[in-house]
């Protein structure tokens, strides 16, 4: 398989749901332009619809690669576009433990794979307080201890790493409290609506 370019924010499993009527790969795109103020709809295809080109390429000082393949589809995508086709068909709360615990997985991970979340979670400006961290406290030579934190110093893609390490922390739980825990824990009241055009919803 050709190595994808075309890094999907709003996977396009997510986006056909919301496409045009007859169609399996186009939709309305609305947006308002600020500069002319004015409000935009415009016919696009799914395809080239909430992506962005290398969004999930990490870059290092010996060699590149992209995480789209490796860990946001495997992760996120063959577990997403399930737990959506299921609670597009049930009630919330006749989900089992591990579907819901998926689903929250999903929504948050929404949010955290923007680009401007994405961006967010560049934490250079943290790795000098690391690195003296680890010095204070690890058992680990100094030395090594600036080689490696200078190897990711030179990296330009903190976020998408740190993107990467969010995403199996959601599901591992090893370096912290996953974020979906809130969902889980939260209480949640479920409304449903007999229009086929709303379908139904969840609050939390």
């Amino acid at each position: 398989m050709a190595t994808p370019v075309n890094h999907h924010y709003v996977p396009q499993h997510f986006l056909r749901a919301w496409g045009k009527s007859g169609s399996a790969d186009r939709l309305y795109r609305f947006r308002a332009i600020p500069n002319n103020k004015k409000f935009e709809c415009k016919e696009v295809s799914i395809r080239s619809s909430a992506s962005q080109d290398n969004l999930y390429e990490i870059h290092l000082p010996d060699g590149s690669f992209e995480i789209e393949s490796s860990v946001v589809t495997p992760e996120l995508d063959e577990f997403g576009h399930k737990i959506m086709a299921r609670i597009r068909s049930t009630s919330f709360h006749q989900l089992t433990a591990e579907e819901q615990r998926e689903l929250a997985i999903y929504l948050v991970c929404l949010e955290a794979r923007h680009p401007e979340t994405v961006e967010k979670m560049n934490i250079r400006d943290q790795l000098e307080r690391m690195r003296e961290s680890m010095k204070a406290t690890s058992s680990y030579a100094h030395k090594s201890i600036d080689e490696v934190l200078d190897y990711f110093a030179a990296s330009p893609s903190i976020g998408v790493m740190s993107f990467a390490w969010f995403i199996q922390n959601e599901r591992s739980g090893i370096l912290g409290q996953p974020f979906s825990d809130g969902l889980i824990f939260a209480r949640a009241i479920e409304f449903e609506f007999d229009s086929m055009l709303w379908g139904s919803g969840l609050a939390i």
